[in-house]
């Protein structure tokens, strides 16, 4: 069922891709957010343990301080050029 999706209050989402089980979205303030299911590190979180991750998170270190132009998801990975 489609739901309406919120990226902290509001953020004008300007790209998105998704994986076979992980979605990403690029923010017009160059943030990078995601979620799904987590295993193996794809999320980018630090942990590599399997978990589902059903809220929108922004990626932190070392992408916090730089600004997203450009990323791409593949099955099991993500790149992103700042």
């Amino acid at each position: 069922h489609p739901q309406e999706l919120s990226i902290n209050g509001g953020k004008t989402i300007v790209m998105i891709d998704s994986g076979s089980s992980i979605c990403y979205v690029l923010t017009s303030e160059g943030e990078l957010w995601n979620w799904g299911y987590q295993s193996n590190g794809n999320l980018g979180r630090g942990a590599t343990n399997s978990q589902v991750c059903q809220r929108p998170m922004k990626i932190g270190s070392p992408l916090s301080t730089k600004r997203v132009v450009y990323f791409a998801v593949n099955n099991s990975h993500v790149v992103a050029q700042t």
